[in-house]
């Protein structure tokens, strides 16, 4: 996207407004979703900023209408310069000052991950008056402010010479996790996407206005930020009173026990369900619904009296009975019309997403452009002695990494237990979790088909593909894998990395 001088559009806008409609200069400028209430907001800063000593300088490098990758957050103005960010969004017409709040907060938010001094404003048009307000984060308000605070700013603004603004900003810093960042969960240190936002506003409204049809269904694949909204919904419906009993359908993990603990949630295990759980009063979530088996699930709709909201995806099954697939059928039955689906992908970047796509079928090696260096943060520990590798992940835990090993049986011995080592954290105990870096060891029993998939040669107790699948997408940012006495598929996965 490319900065702009906010004069240049004032200009035509003002001398000759039939040029911003045409297709090559709207292309040009980068004008194609730009509103008319937007040019005239516009046109009606630049002219209260002249109307002081200026220099041009304060119109460069603006960027207009930006939009972070994947998150789908907008800012209306958005300079970023050495030391300073200054962000204007504007309005043709005057709003309540809570919405005001409202948004600049978030902005700030968002803004915060580029660790620089932030300036955040809304620029108000309201009939003849023009009126700025500035967002004050230490006291979490806002401030009417005189336009020459705004343009001094931008008098002694350095800016910095960027080949993409998208590479200031990375998604998985604004996806956190009720179990990994539970504090800031509980003290709302985070937003919701705007999809979520809408998932989340329409089920409280159904359920608030008694809506006819009690199943909820929320599904995502991972990294769509399906938990994070669950439990939003969840903290949601607390907040106004209503009674929530959550059934975690994976295991229990810290997280989830200090929710329960230190903050009063009533968090139960499946196996702790009972018919009476629940009051006719209360609402029951399900999470990680994939996993429940077909019996669980009709004794959970036996409550037809009940709000229930399920969140699920299929692909993340670890079901032993592999019932996934029908139980997110009948769940989606059931909620009729209340289905929502989340889609798109905050936590993985596309390098991360390419890569395990290619890596579990390798007849998509050529399905994207993608190469070495795109890849730079997957890397791959090749060695033939499991002491050697025991030792490797214990460096990698050292530096911070968390190794996930895929889930055994806890009755009979398999090959996968040489490959636990040290660690405490299986598949199905990350379920919902995420983490920076994850190390994963590949034992010697992956191979690829003639028909070039990814599949497993041993006895074992869950399927390994799909313990593999589960371990791989509960990373954010860095993967690195041990590969143990396995050269097919450590050349394969070089192969995907390397490609011709």
């Amino acid at each position: 996207m490319q900065k702009i001088n906010l004069l240049i559009v004032d200009n035509l806008f003002t001398a000759k407004p039939s040029v911003l409609t045409d297709d090559a200069i709207k292309e040009y400028l980068e004008l194609q979703e730009i509103k008319p209430q937007e040019l005239h907001t516009i046109n009606r800063l630049c002219q209260a900023l002249k109307n002081g000593a200026f220099y041009h300088h304060i119109f460069e490098k603006f960027y207009l209408n930006y939009l972070i990758p994947q998150i789908g957050k907008e800012f209306d103005l958005l300079r970023i310069g050495e030391e300073l960010i200054v962000n204007i969004e504007l309005k043709s017409e005057k709003i309540d000052d809570s919405e005001i709040l409202k948004q600049l907060e978030r902005n700030h938010y968002y803004l915060s991950f580029l660790q620089k001094t932030i300036y955040c404003f809304t620029f108000v048009t309201d009939g003849d008056n023009n009126r700025l307000y500035y967002y004050d984060k230490e006291k979490h308000n806002i401030y009417e402010v005189d336009i020459d605070s705004l343009r001094s700013i931008l008098n002694g603004f350095k800016d910095i010479d960027m080949e993409n603004i998208d590479n200031l900003f990375v998604p998985s810093n604004y996806l956190i996790s009720p179990f990994n960042t539970t504090e800031r969960f509980v003290n709302d240190e985070y937003f919701l996407t705007k999809h979520q936002e809408q998932i989340k506003a329409e089920i409280i409204k159904r359920i608030s206005n008694n809506h006819p049809t009690k199943v909820f269904s929320i599904s995502g694949s991972a990294g769509t930020g399906k938990t994070l909204t669950t439990y939003d919904i969840a903290k949601e419906l607390k907040k106004i009173g209503r009674n929530v009993v959550i059934v975690h359908c994976a295991q229990i993990n810290n997280g989830i026990n200090k929710l329960r603990t230190s903050y009063g949630w009533n968090i139960l295990p499946i196996n702790s369900y009972r018919a009476d759980t629940i009051t006719s009063t209360g609402i029951l979530i399900i999470d990680e619904a994939q996993r429940l088996t077909t019996y669980q699930l009709a004794n959970i709709l036996l409550n037809k009296n009940t709000y229930m909201i399920f969140s699920h995806d299929s692909n993340q099954k670890l079901n032993r009975a592999n019932q996934a697939e029908a139980v997110v059928r009948e769940i989606e039955s059931s909620a009729n019309q209340n289905k929502y689906q989340l889609s798109n992908k905050i936590r993985h970047n596309k390098n991360l997403a390419s890569f395990i796509k290619k890596f579990f079928d390798l007849n998509k090696i050529r399905s994207d452009n993608l190469s070495k260096n795109d890849y730079k943060n997957i890397s791959f520990y090749y060695t033939e002695d499991f002491a050697d590798a025991e030792q490797y992940i214990a460096y990698l835990k050292a530096l911070g990494y968390e190794h996930i090993y895929l889930t055994p049986s806890r009755v009979n011995s398999e090959p996968l237990d040489q490959v636990k080592f040290s660690s405490n954290n299986s598949s199905h105990q990350a379920i919902g979790q995420e983490y920076d870096n994850v190390v994963i060891a590949i034992n010697q029993h992956f191979f690829y088909t003639p028909a070039l998939k990814l599949s497993y040669n041993a006895g074992y107790f869950y399927n390994p593909l799909e313990t593999l699948f589960q371990a791989i997408t509960r990373t954010r940012k860095k993967l690195t894998f041990v590969i143990i006495d396995n050269e097919d598929v450590y050349k394969n996965c070089i192969k995907i990395v390397c490609r011709d």
